[in-house]
């Protein structure tokens, strides 16, 4: 019998209590319907998406009982903290037909690869280690759904005999193509979604932006930081950056489909999942500017979509940058503060890219407060992740913390 469904899963947070609040599951999750998209486009199986915020575990296991003899693979991919429900969904599926791949992915994984692969070798088949793996991850496919025996694709984990082998990674286009359509294709979650946009996503958005936009999704046409290329990433940042530091769409106009893409359904509200915009991909959004299509400039200005990202307060300093974003349809920043006073920056070795250490503490330091007064200038709206304190800080410091912000 011809196995045709790659089940595609995004796990539940299984010993989270509110793991089902109307706070999750407000948006489609980007990694696994990514991956489903491009599968789809192959034409090599019909991918199923199942996001566990909608879908708890129960009704994840029921869905491959019931489909276990269709079911040429099963993949899910991770966070840290849906790793133990993701393991059962594996445990499941090898119980219902030993014949169903297992392949692990995301975040997780990533950063525990070899680990993950020695101590679950009995329910983990394969795995894909970083984030630039869509194609590795088709070609896998393709190579089952044929009964051939995988070959060495970059990012891939697998056993030889008793031999763990981790192909290294390699550059890979970053897929925007995403396909809507694929997320209500065999369980409902459009409903679900909605339900819970409009309770915990619209009052947000009205009282930041004075309207009410009609659904909320992620972007991805960007993945990286600069602080990722010399290795030196925030303190506060917990990302697994995977094998390449920056990756982007070929261009701005490739940026405005896959944004077209998702706001013909229905997603107006959009957040860019790239770890930092301005500094990292500033040629990318002048190239969305000289190449924003008619479709957009057309629109009334409260019915353009409503953009989202992150941003270095010292890519904000710069006044081209906040009114580049703002004119790009940007209207909320995210931006991380290591901390306010000199004292504190001294202690956690903060320094800008620039020569003599002191003069690069100073400039940090202006440019924390600078940057809001650009965001402000152009209209931006800012929330701030701030670092209120460290090791050795005394309470007057802590205080002075607070009273800076």
């Amino acid at each position: 019998m011809s196995r045709c469904l790659v089940v595609l899963v995004f796990p539940p947070n299984t010993d989270d209590p509110d793991a089902f609040s109307n706070e999750d599951g407000v948006a489609p999750r980007s990694g696994i319907l990514t991956l489903a998209s491009a599968l789809a486009e192959s034409g090599i199986a019909d991918p199923v998406y199942i996001d566990g915020d909608i879908h708890p575990l129960d009704k994840i296991c029921e869905f491959i009982t019931l489909h276990r003899e269709d079911i040429l693979a099963v993949c899910v991919g991770p966070w840290s903290t849906g790793y133990p429900a993701a393991l059962k969904v594996f445990e499941h599926s090898r119980a219902e037909d030993p014949c169903i791949a297992t392949i692990l992915g995301s975040a997780h994984f990533t950063a525990l690869s070899t680990l993950c692969m020695q101590n679950q070798r009995p329910c983990v088949d394969y795995g894909l280690v970083g984030y630039e793996i869509v194609g590795s991850f088709v070609r896998l496919i393709a190579d089952l759904s044929r009964g051939d025996r995988p070959g060495n694709y970059p990012g891939l984990a697998h056993w030889v005999n008793d031999t763990l082998v981790q192909v290294p990674q390699e550059p890979e286009a970053l897929f925007s193509r995403v396909d809507y359509a694929l997320i209500d294709r065999h369980l409902p979650h459009s409903e679900r979604y909605e339900e819970n946009f409009r309770a915990n996503i619209v009052p947000y958005a009205k009282e930041l932006f004075g309207r009410e936009p009609r659904g909320y999704g992620f972007l991805e046409v960007a993945r990286g930081c600069i602080k990722f290329k010399t290795e030196d990433a925030c303190s506060f940042c917990c990302l697994s950056r995977g094998g390449m530091w920056k990756n982007q769409v070929d261009s701005g106009a490739e940026a405005w489909e896959a944004l077209r893409r998702a706001f013909n359904a229905g997603i107006d509200y959009l957040f860019f999942v790239t770890d930092e915009l301005p500094m990292t991909f500033r040629s990318l959004l002048v190239d969305m500017k000289k190449s924003m299509p008619a479709w957009f400039r057309d629109l009334p200005d409260d019915e353009r979509p409503i953009l989202e990202g992150y941003a270095r307060a010292d890519g904000l300093v710069v006044p081209s940058n906040a009114s580049l974003l703002f004119d790009l349809g940007f209207r909320n920043m995210f931006v991380g503060v290591d901390a306010g006073p000199m004292t504190s920056l001294r202690a956690m070795n903060k320094q800008l890219n620039v020569v003599g250490r002191v003069d690069s503490l100073e400039k940090l330091y202006e440019a924390n407060d600078r940057a809001f007064k650009e965001a402000q200038r152009v209209g931006l709206k800012v929330e701030i992740g701030y670092v209120l304190g460290h090791l050795g800080a005394t309470p007057e410091l802590m205080a002075q913390s607070v009273s800076l912000w």
